[in-house]
């Protein structure tokens, strides 16, 4: 069965729950989907779930390098397209926005990374609430934001506009990268562009790690959405940061991960690894099945395997 079959988040009892589920996955009119390979450049996928008559996109696993994506999913052009009209109308207004944002502790997991007189590259920077409080540190943050309205309210709230010939002492991408449609390609040009060398990148997304501990109550089937095209694990993360020479230094196991750039570190050979990412998957699986959530959870507590706290 190839990629371009239809995804459903399977059978389901009660009504409203599977309502809920299958809304997410309704594809817009007017918005084209297309078949496209992993970002490692591997076109075959494993099924994760098979399809029934519901929506149109079906989830596999790489079996090169364990990444799953969605299928058929965004092109660039269609994304383009998707987040500057419709997905944004979906969100707050600048203002509110910049609230929520200030409310998430993305300052306090990058800070003790950063020294005074230091740049950041906010891309995708929303109204621009979760980097803001480094201003007081001392650091300039830089802003990018293809939606006007949320881009003038961070320009008002201290961010300086984006220079596209600027290097910058880190790039931070927050929630931005699973929605790429070629995220390595996306981000190699990224990094070459605006990023000096031995500078940190900062990826937050949402990892499939984190469903380990009962985060979502179907796991992976649960986390997945219409508008996200990857699903990383902190595993699958470093693999593809390691085809751009960088190297993690920091990671909570829930949506953080911060990587150290060197411009002649050597390219790290992706390292298949069905086995354990079939674990994972496996592993997660089981975990949605109460009450092994609230068990889990406070097992994490003691090994802080994923840091939440």
């Amino acid at each position: 069965m190839g990629l371009s079959s239809i995804f459903s988040s399977g059978k389901r009892r009660g009504g409203a729950r599977a309502k809920r589920s299958s809304a997410k996955f309704l594809v817009p009119d007017g918005v084209v989907l297309s078949d496209r390979p992993c970002w490692c450049g591997t076109k075959e996928g494993r099924p994760l779930y098979h399809p029934n008559s519901q929506p149109s996109i079906f989830a596999a696993a790489c079996p090169h390098c364990g990444t799953i994506r969605l299928s058929p999913h965004l092109s660039k052009e269609a994304a383009a397209t998707y987040y500057s009209a419709a997905y944004h109308r979906e969100r707050h207004d600048p203002g509110q926005f910049f609230e929520s944002q200030l409310d998430r502790d993305s300052v306090g997991r990058v800070l003790p990374y950063l020294n005074s007189g230091m740049t950041v590259l906010d891309y995708g920077c929303g109204s621009g609430g979760k980097l803001c409080r480094l201003l007081a540190e001392g650091i300039r943050v830089f802003a990018f934001e293809p939606n006007e309205g949320y881009l003038v309210h961070a320009l008002k709230n201290g961010l300086v506009l984006y220079d596209q010939n600027t290097k910058y002492d880190c790039i931070f991408l927050s929630h931005t990268v699973e929605h790429w449609a070629e995220p390595l390609s996306d981000l190699r040009s990224l990094i070459r562009q605006n990023l000096k060398n031995e500078g940190l990148i900062v990826v937050e997304l949402p990892f499939l790690d984190r469903l380990l501990i009962g985060a979502r109550r179907q796991g992976v089937r649960g986390d997945l959405k219409f508008s996200h095209a990857w699903y990383f694990s902190t595993s699958t993360l470093d693999k593809m940061m390691g085809q751009l020479g960088a190297e993690r230094i920091y990671c909570d196991r829930m949506n953080t991960s911060i990587y150290r750039y060197n411009e002649k570190r050597e390219v790290a050979a992706i390292k298949s690894t069905p086995v354990r990412d079939r674990l994972l998957r496996a592993l997660i699986r089981v975990a949605s099945i109460r009450p092994l959530p609230a068990f889990l959870g406070r097992l994490n507590r003691v090994i802080r395997y994923i840091n939440y706290f």
